[in-house]
């Protein structure tokens, strides 16, 4: 499985927020959005946050291989 960094991107777009209105939200470094936003989510928690703070399903930023 990879992650559908084109889909967190377009999500971001959707609720016009910037790497760092969603990190602040988050609580996370603006670092470590942008790192998201490339696909490097570690771990499905890191997963189902991120999912949470866009207003989608986690499965929704998955691509199978």
């Amino acid at each position: 499985m990879r992650i559908n960094t084109k889909k967190i991107k377009a999500r971001m777009a959707e609720l016009e927020i910037n790497q760092s209105g969603l990190a602040e939200k988050m609580g996370v470094t603006r670092a470590n959005v942008s790192r998201y936003t490339q696909g490097q989510i570690t771990t499905f928690r890191t997963l189902e946050r991120l999912a949470k703070f866009l207003d989608i399903n986690p499965t929704e930023l998955l691509i199978e291989d």
